[in-house]
Order: C-alpha cells, then sequence, then structure tokens
C-alpha cells in the first residue's frame, strides 16, 4: 500500500521543515516510524528506561549509546534542560558510564564536536559542535536555522516537529 504525501526534499522521512517540499511516496514501514515517532515519550522518560534496561543487564556497555544517539544524549545530558530535569541515580550513572564508554569529553566528546555534518535547512557543512540537534526527530540545523517554537517546561527550545521535541547542542 502506497500514500501521495508532501515531504522536505532533503529527506523524505524527516518532519516538515522549510519550504522546500517535493512529491514522494510513503511506504508502509515509513508510516509505522511515524506512528512510532508521535508515540515516542520525552528524551528523558526514554533514557530512564534505557537506564533501567542497562542496570538490568548487569551495566553491559553494549547497551549504552554511541555514534549518533551519542551526539543526541550527550547534548541533552548538558543542555539547561537536563539540569532542570529530576534524574533517577541510575540516569546519571547511565549518562557517565555513556560519556566514559566514548571517550570521555577530552577524547571521544571532542573527537565528535569535530565531525562535520550538514544543516538539514540549509545544507551549509559544520563543525557538530555548530549544529543543535531535536531530540525527538533528530533534525540537525545549525544556529542561523534552528527553529524554535517556544520553550519546554524544563528550559531547553522546542522543536517544531510534530513530536515535542527539545533543541539541544
Amino acid at each position: 500500500m502506497q500514500n501521495t504525501s508532501i515531504a522536505p526534499s532533503i529527506a523524505p522521512t524527516t518532519p516538515h521543515h522549510g519550504p522546500h517540499f517535493r512529491l514522494f511516496t510513503i511506504e508502509e514501514e515509513d508510516i509505522d516510524r511515524e506512528i512510532a515517532m508521535a508515540m515516542r515519550p520525552p528524551i528523558h522518560e526514554q533514557l530512564e528506561a534505557e537506564a533501567a534496561a542497562w542496570i538490568a543487564a548487569g551495566r553491559d556497555p553494549s547497551l549504552l549509546s554511541t555514534g549518533n544517539t551519542f551526539f543526541k544524549v550527550a547534548c541533552w545530558s548538558m543542555s539547561t534542560g537536563a539540569q532542570n530535569t529530576e534524574k533517577s541515580s541510575d540516569l546519571e550513572e547511565y549518562l557517565k558510564a555513556t560519556l566514559a564508554n566514548n571517550g570521555g569529553i577530552s577524547g571521544g566528546w571532542s573527537a565528535v564536536l569535530r565531525q562535520r555534518s550538514r544543516c538539514y535547512e540549509c545544507s551549509e557543512t559544520y563543525r557538530l559542535e555548530n549544529l543543535s540537534i531535536c531530540t525527538q526527530c533528530g533534525y540537525l540545523t545549525c544556529y542561523r536555522c534552528t527553529p524554535c517554537m517556544g520553550t519546554h517546561k524544563n528550559g531547553n527550545r522546542r522543536c517544531d516537529c510534530d513530536y515535542d521535541g527539545e533543541i539541544v547542542g
């Protein structure tokens, strides 16, 4: 079953950002992804669940965030919103272990920030240290293009995606 929809020309699976739209086909798995995205809890609730699973698995390092997820988790953990959000001791331990597992502040985190990626809005390339990410839709934007639809109650900027994401980084 295929449906026709309008979405950004930059990536058919990203939310509707910016004025540049094109027609594309949505497969059933894309619809399932949209439903799953809409039902995803806020980032701190996701991380609490990941921390609980990590603890239950005996602190298995393979369950710690890596790659793009590490960037999002680290940005959130250092954000105003994270500082204003009550976190369990398990989550605090999970965040510290995730950072350590990825090389710590001076090693892994600095290396991640030096990586380059493009702003999904203007397509210009920046170091990750100059990009922000939505905790729900994963949309990367530069400082000039970062959408903001107000502020979450925790103090982070709100993304204009349909998933009530927080913009961090």
